[in-house]
C-alpha cells in the first residue's frame, strides 16, 4: 500500500482464506497492531477483511519499519539461542 497508494487491491485483506487463514488471520494480535495503524476489522457473515480506508499512507511505512525491526529482534534472538 505504501509503494502504490492507488492499488486499491493490496488495501484488502481476507483473513478467512489462505494465505492468510493460517497466519494473521489466526493472530489476533496482529489484526489488532493493523487496526491501530489504520485498517477496519470488516465482520460480513463467515468473511473476516482487515481495508485500508485513509488516503494518507505515511503511518503505514513507520509500522513497516516496525515490523521489520521486531523480526530483527526475534532473528537474533533465536540465533543466540542456538
Amino acid at each position: 500500500i505504501a509503494d502504490d497508494p492507488e492499488d486499491f487491491e493490496a488495501r484488502s485483506v481476507q483473513l478467512n482464506e489462505e494465505p492468510h487463514l493460517s497466519t494473521l488471520g489466526q493472530c489476533e494480535p496482529a489484526v489488532q497492531f493493523l487496526n491501530e495503524r489504520g485498517f477496519e476489522l470488516i465482520q460480513e457473515g463467515n468473511s473476516r477483511f482487515l481495508v485500508f480506508m485513509m488516503d494518507e499512507v505515511a503511518g503505514l511505512r513507520e509500522a513497516a519499519k516496525e515490523v521489520k525491526a521486531c523480526r530483527e529482534r526475534q532473528q537474533k534472538q533465536k540465533a543466540s539461542v542456538v
